[in-house]
């Protein structure tokens, strides 16, 4: 909700008045400011002791007054009497005998402040172009990073230059850069694009758009939108200074000196503008301090940016044309917390931060829902929460049953040949076949027109509910949102053939055995069975009437389909892209030879919980690539707002939620957190299990097992609003990897088939294929 005042102004105008206050906002508050500084002289004053040798120089946001509340504090250390040459590419990479001694006073530093009671050491990385290490400052909490560097007097005088000359400049890179970080974009080693970078695309959006209104910042935003969503980077580069768009160079065309062009910065435009063959559509962006300096070169993810900036500023304009009472800047820059506060967010009541209204709006359940009872009551959830993961022991013949008859229909039989099979399209088929051994039961589960019908309304439902919910003002939605819906609704009717004479069958056996208890009717156990009986226990008529039931039943195929889809298409990806040397599908084929002997040949739960190095890869898959960037999203539920752990008020309406991709990749919670490593919880798990002294410490190496959640593992979510559904996920995964390497052979792959991004959503490929042939195995 907004300030009463800003409600009475509209489109162009408001925005730019909510930008100004946004910037007001994000910059440090003087307590905030007064803490840093406290940091800065903490920092400087612990250099001097360990290394009084070298110097530290303080860089980056807090130098040239760009820096937010959140922002780090950059340092760099250098050796005074070493001197580093200036020239037409402004300062040189620092001399490799000077690299080499700073780096290790640098590791010097590292193991000091490990060991110092007012730090907590993150991470360090020697190895990386720029040698760096993170720590963090206990006492206020403000993360530092210290980076052995080149001097950046040269960029520090083009920011303070462009800063002058634009004075829109400040507010509309606050905002950018704002928005890409909550999503996880704005980090080089992910893909993404550092803060010099963002801005620098922004003083160039402004040079090439600028005009007589100057100080109009709504356009200067729109401006920046339109031009990056637009761009081709497979074809086009930006220039900064000259301000200009240039052909990228074609590959093999050989490069020309300077004097062949007649001017440093062109030659500088033709070298880094060569077009990277394997990654045609990486960006470039010329440095305007050093012409051979390409700003873009390691931003892999500018597709996911690129698709990011184009479905905001959709949203954006939508919001200006039709002002609603919520920010036109709330798309943009929702409320991320840092993973030392998702304690405080989930132990918060439904009343202050709620979860039910983010997840119907997400889905657009008003409009695309059956019917109006499933997003009124989320009932389902307590029968998953309840029933089905008290019922798994008993289940799990059935999915082992289900999953290997799918498996051999989807991947074939031939021991002799090997087949080319698409992973996204087989595991669909496969997980659908099987979640719906669970849900509606034998025979209809292996019902084709049923599978299909119920398939085409899981990925109508993922298709249009993401129409409603990104691309139709919410003015217009309650006109336009029932016909994008059409065609779910008409998927949803096809289901019905098929469900509603099953639940009508169900409720005539009930009522059968009800008037007769001698009756021998015995209850099937599946989905469509625990609605029922959890309908009967609480007198709820309503809820068992058969087009009630089938909502429920499709909505929740589309939970389990998509989501344990995507989840196992990585994991296979990203387990078949390790180095083949490492042997880890050899691994699995033992381990999983090991415990089906053990179990005397009968897959069982507690089988499958000795699966310790499949429950890893999968586990380790949802760390390293998982579904998206921010995750435990509430909305802020009373009319005074609410103040955060931080001593930040956010109003009423506001969504909060925490940097999931962020703290996966974090150094600080995971070892090597930039690699795959399948085994990594395993490895975990081991060595706190060898260190245990207690059993409070033996069962916390527990945790690292794949359906437990913490502050630094969240792809479930956490706390009481975790996914109910894990556990039979879980299992159905364990299952389907250790059917896989028992039964089939597959080939490597030498590179990983890319996932697609929308906004800071991600998807595995679709139409990548992998080459499979059946085993012969005696059992």
């Amino acid at each position: 909700m907004l300030h009463p005042s800003l409600e009475t102004l509209e489109g162009f105008e408001r925005l730019r008045v909510e930008l100004e206050a946004f910037e007001t906002w994000i910059k440090p508050t003087a307590a905030e400011h007064a803490a840093r500084e406290a940091v800065i002289h903490d920092v400087f004053a612990f250099a001097k002791k360990i290394i009084p040798e070298s110097s530290l120089e303080l860089f980056g946001s807090h130098r040239t007054g760009l820096s937010v509340a959140t922002s780090d504090i950059d340092f760099r250390i250098y050796q005074p009497d070493v001197g580093q040459g200036a020239g037409d590419r402004g300062p040189n990479l620092t001399k490799p005998s000077s690299r080499k001694l700073n780096t290790q006073r640098l590791r010097l530093l590292y193991s000091a402040m490990a060991e110092a009671e007012g730090f907590m050491v993150s991470a360090i990385r020697p190895l990386a172009k720029y040698p760096l290490m993170t720590v963090q400052h206990l006492d206020s909490g403000v993360d530092v990073q210290i980076v052995v560097s080149n001097d950046t007097v040269a960029s520090r005088e083009y920011i303070k230059k462009y800063l002058a000359q634009y004075p829109a400049l400040g507010t509309v890179y606050m905002v950018i850069k704002m928005m890409l970080n909550v999503r996880g974009l704005s980090d080089v080693y992910h893909g993404g694009l550092g803060s010099y970078s963002i801005f620098m695309m922004v003083v160039a959006s402004l040079e090439l758009h600028y005009n007589n209104r100057r100080d109009d910042l709504a356009q200067h935003l729109l401006s920046f939108f339109s031009l990056y969503s637009k761009l081709d980077t497979s074809k086009m580069g930006v220039s900064v200074d000259p301000p200009m768009l240039f052909a990228k160079t074609p590959n093999g065309k050989p490069k020309l000196a300077e004097k062949q062009y007649g001017d440093a910065t062109a030659a500088g435009r033709h070298q880094i503008g060569v077009v990277d063959p394997l990654q045609p559509y990486l960006f470039c962006l010329q440095d305007p301090a050093d012409s051979l300096n390409d700003l873009g070169k390691r931003s892999y993810g500018i597709k996911h940016i690129q698709e990011t900036i184009r479905v905001l500023h959709k949203r954006l304009l939508q919001r200006v044309a039709c002002p609603s009472k919520e920010s036109l800047l709330s798309p943009l820059v929702e409320v991320i917390i840092p993973r030392e506060h998702i304690h405080w967010l989930i132990e918060q009541p439904d009343s202050v931060l709620d979860t039910k209204i983010v997840h119907t709006d997400l889905l657009a359940l008003k409009y695309m829902s059956p019917t109006n009872g499933v997003f009124e009551n989320f009932f389902h959830e307590d029968i998953v929460r309840r029933d089905l993961t008290r019922q798994l022991g008993a289940l799990t013949a059935d999915i082992g049953d289900e999953l290997l008859a799918a498996l051999g229909d989807q991947w074939g039989t031939d021991t002799e040949k090997w087949k080319d099979v698409c992973v996204y399209e087989t595991v669909q088929e496969i997980v659908t076949r099987t979640s719906n051994r669970l849900i509606v039961g034998l025979p209809l589960c292996r019902n084709a027109a049923y599978l299909r019908a119920i398939k085409a309304f899981a990925q109508s439902f993922a298709v249009h509910s993401s129409v409603i919910r990104v691309l139709i003002p919410d003015l217009l939605k309650p006109l336009l949102a029932p016909l994008v819906a059409i065609p779910t609704q008409l998927n949803s009717h096809q289901c019905n053939k098929f469900v509603i004479p099953l639940v009508q069958e169900r409720l005539a056996a009930m009522k059968r055995k009800q008037a007769d208890p001698e009756l021998k009717y015995e209850e099937p156990n599946d989905l469509v069975q625990w609605i029922l009986n959890y309908a009967g226990e609480r007198e709820q008529a309503a809820e068992s009437e058969p087009a009630n039931v089938a909502a429920r039943i499709v909505i929740l195929n589309f939970a389990a389909i998509h989501t344990s889809t995507f989840s196992f298409t990585n994991t296979l990806f990203d387990l078949l892209s390790t180095d083949p040397a490492a042997h880890y599908v050899d691994q699995l084929r033992a381990e999983a030879a090991t415990t089906l002997a053990d179990a005397g040949g009968v897959w069982s739960k507690a089988a499958l919980a000795r699966l310790v190095k499949a429950d890893s890869v999968i586990r380790e898959s949802l760390r390293y690539t998982g579904l998206g960037g921010r995750g435990l999203v509430r909305e802020v539920m009373p009319k005074e707002g609410i103040t955060l752990p931080s001593g930040q008020w956010v109003p009423q309406g506001t969504r909060v939620g925490a940097p999931i991709e962020r703290i996966h990749h974090d150094e600080r919670y995971y070892d090597h957190a930039d690699a795959y490593e399948p085994l990594r919880f395993v490895e975990k798990g081991e060595k706190e299990r060898e260190g245990a002294r207690t059993t409070e410490e033996y069962l916390k190496s527990k945790t690292q097992a794949l359906v437990t959640t913490s502050d630094t593992f969240v792809a479930f979510g956490h706390g009481r609003h975790a996914c109910p559904g894990r556990f039979f996920a879980a299992q159905e995964l364990k299952l389907l990897l250790a059917f896989i390497v028992q039964h089939y052979d597959i080939e490597p792959l030498a590179v990983r088939p890319p996932n697609l991004y929308v906004s800071d959503f991600t998807a595995p490929p679709f139409k990548a294929t992998i080459r499979v042939r059946r085993r012969v195995v005696s059992l």
